[in-house]
């Protein structure tokens, strides 16, 4: 699959993308060709040990959640609630600049 592709199908940029899978790249877990007929286009494949990392991990996740979990919904409502807080600006308060701004403290 080319790297556009594959950053559409997770909804996100290519460029984007493309700084993950440099990483992931330097970690032997996938390869990037470039396209020969358009090199502005990579060609992304997984190589064995992505595959293994990929079944990895997929054990640990199915290890970590029951198979009978049902609350994935609210799961995923709660933890959307949870991003939101700490994106939305405070009501009356100014946002900082970047290099001013403390990390958050957790909720209780």
């Amino acid at each position: 699959m080319y790297q556009e592709q594959l950053a559409a199908r997770v909804h996100v940029q290519s460029q984007t993308l493309g700084r993950v899978l440099a990483r992931l790249e330097d970690g032997g877990l996938v390869t990037r060709t470039r396209n020969p007929e358009d090199r502005r286009q990579f060609q992304v494949e997984i190589t064995d040990a992505g595959n293994a990392a990929l079944q990895a991990a997929s054990r640990a996740e199915r290890a970590a959640v029951p198979a009978d979990f049902d609350g994935w919904e609210e799961l995923s409502e709660q933890l959307a609630r949870f991003v939101d807080f700490f994106q939305a600006p405070r009501p009356g308060t100014p946002c900082p600049p970047p290099a001013q701004r403390r990390p958050p403290t957790p909720m209780n």
